[in-house]
């Protein structure tokens, strides 16, 4: 089974989730799923409050360095870039869409990207795009 890790903001987790079931409908193993998907919405819940604790940047830091780990260990990876029906890349993601390119590896868009930051990152690889 090819694995694949879903990055972007979870701001809107029915709807990633319901491409995250999508992609493993398609047979993908898809990080994260199940458990680790619904323990990753409690921290990003916990992220956007205003003032954010030491314990919450620990959680944040140690799911981001997970994401890191999964991407090492996958065959591609799935950018969710929307937010509130717009495209968007925050910053955590463009660390690692940097990263995944850095290993070489294909990523895949839920939207087509347009952000120049995006763009530029890529250089002369042809970012591809997964059509919803």
């Amino acid at each position: 089974m090819v694995k694949i890790v879903v990055i972007g903001t979870y701001s809107d987790t029915k709807l990633i989730g319901r491409v995250i079931n999508e992609l493993g409908k398609r047979g993908f193993e898809v990080f994260p799923q199940g458990e680790k998907f619904k323990e990753l919405a409690k921290i990003i819940k916990l992220s956007e409050e205003h003032a954010v604790s030491d314990t919450t940047m620990k959680k944040i830091r140690k799911v981001f360095y997970r994401f890191m780990d999964e991407i090492g260990e996958s065959a591609f990876v799935y950018v969710f870039n929307e937010k509130e029906g717009k495209e968007y890349i925050g910053p955590g993601t463009l660390m690692q869409i940097g990263f995944t390119l850095g290993l070489k590896k294909p990523i895949f868009f839920y939207r087509e990207p347009h952000i120049e930051e995006v763009l530029s990152l890529a250089g002369p690889l042809v970012l591809q795009l997964f059509v919803k």
